[in-house]
């Protein structure tokens, strides 16, 4: 590809069951395997022992309430596990402008 071409990527959202931009951002985020990787990886080693995290399906479902939709994101992950059962694992974000110095403190601290 030439420095003149431009690489085009296209996005249907229509796939998505999403609320907002802020929405978007994650659940697009989220369809990328390295980032929900990342995610993942955070969750506590007692857990991720029995999981096969490289494996897992991102469900395309939301549940949250039409009052909460404008402050909350919701990713459900269903994972295999080791002994060949699934496992759910549902990530619940709330949307924030800025970060409050308490809040910020105690995400880092986790």
């Amino acid at each position: 590809m030439s420095d003149s071409e431009e690489t085009k990527i296209t996005i249907d959202f229509d796939d998505f069951d999403v609320h907002n931009p802020h929405d978007r951002f994650v659940k697009l985020g989220l369809d990328n395997k390295n980032v929900a990787l990342d995610v993942l990886d955070r969750l506590p080693a007692a857990l991720k022992k029995h999981l096969v995290l490289d494996q897992y399906v991102r469900v395309k479902e939301s549940f949250i309430s039409k009052e909460l939709q404008e402050h909350i994101t919701d990713v459900l992950f269903c994972i295999p596990t080791v002994d060949n059962k699934h496992a759910y694992v549902y990530v619940l974000l709330e949307h924030r402008r800025r970060a409050r110095k308490l809040e910020v403190a105690r995400d880092v601290l986790r």
